[in-house]
């Protein structure tokens, strides 16, 4: 009789927890909350001559597919480690130098991370390989899931990150669900504190809802390691570029930033913000950078933009600049550090 109560209590329990969930799901959904904010696109649509492949990192989303036409000026396909750059070894010799460069799209079409890496091997005594670690679409966010899931496994010496002025932003996350459509979010989420489930995290609210809920109490045991998941563009920024420091500061790697500008002469009053909380977060996290503001003689010129209603990705010629001011950043920041 005892085995048969107790049979019916775990039976009545189990009930009323499945409908609990269930109704918490409805609620969520009838009220829109906890969304993913999806855009279904084809695949073709939207990677056009860009071939990119779903990430094992939930946060990262999206990454190249490695020996796939990138569609880069540089022309190279992306290499077996999956970035749009020639054939890398991971094995580093004794001799060389190794900078990996993280940044957006402006980094990976862009002909500034060969040039230096040219530019910095002519007549130097010591070689020097400048890794292209570029993807179009990323944002600090995916910097550092980059870092933390690639570009640590490289032994790079140096990690620059080259930020666009929008990298603070809500980056979306790009993945492929089994149609084969690509569906987009918007990574509201952050990093969670606690192991997260891929399948449950895209499909269920409530799933959600129980990460945000544990990951505030693991907070408390983990030095609040953990990104709210509803925060400002600063806030995001401040807390990815503490845990990149967290990560190389261990490895013993350094890490310097790059900040490329608009190609127009007057900002917004939300760009002027965005290029605001750059410089505040890298400021405050003692990271050394170059400002490329003010280096472009009449930015609003043509002559500096990929194409003329582009006011995002330099032209050649401005690739060219950046590279030269950024070797010099480089090499001075080298000898006073030494």
């Amino acid at each position: 009789m005892k085995l048969k109560r107790l049979s019916l209590v775990i039976v009545s329990i189990s009930i009323s927890l499945f409908a609990g969930l269930f109704f918490a799901e409805v609620y969520l959904r009838i009220t829109a909350k906890l969304e993913l904010q999806h855009r279904n696109e084809s695949k073709e649509a939207w990677a056009g001559d860009r071939k990119f492949r779903q990430a094992e990192d939930l946060m990262l989303g999206y990454e190249y597919t490695p020996h796939e036409s990138d569609g880069s000026w540089l022309g190279y396909k992306a290499n077996s480690l999956g970035f749009p750059d020639k054939e890398r070894n991971i094995v580093k010799s004794n001799t060389s130098y190794r900078i990996c460069v993280v940044g957006d799209s402006i980094t990976e079409d862009g002909r500034y991370v060969e040039y230096l890496e040219n530019k910095l091997n002519k007549g130097s005594g010591s070689h020097f390989e400048v890794w292209n670690c570029g993807v179009g679409g990323y944002g600090i966010l995916h910097y550092y899931a980059n870092i933390r899931s690639k570009i640590l496994n490289f032994n790079p010496d140096l990690i620059i990150i080259s930020f666009c002025l929008n990298d603070f932003n809500c980056t979306p996350v790009i993945y492929e669900d089994q149609d084969g459509k690509l569906i987009e979010y918007s990574n509201i989420y952050g990093y969670f504190s606690v192991p997260v489930n891929r399948q449950l995290f895209l499909r269920w609210r409530i799933y959600r809802l129980a990460l945000i809920a544990l990951s505030r109490i693991s907070s408390y045991f983990k030095a609040n390691n953990h990104l709210p998941w509803q925060t400002d563009n600063i806030s995001r920024g401040r807390w990815a570029v503490q845990n990149i420091l967290k990560l190389t500061d261990k490895a013993g790697i350094d890490v310097k930033g790059l900040i490329i500008p608009y190609l127009k002469e007057d900002y917004t009053e939300q760009e002027q913000l965005d290029y605001s909380d750059i410089k505040t977060v890298l400021d405050e996290s003692g990271i050394k950078y170059l400002d490329m503001h003010g280096k472009f003689e009449d930015i609003g010129s043509a002559r500096w933009r990929r194409e003329r209603s582009d006011r995002i990705h330099p032209s050649e010629e401005g690739h060219r600049l950046i590279s030269d001011h950024l070797y010099d950043f480089i090499e001075k920041t080298r000898l006073t550090e030494r």
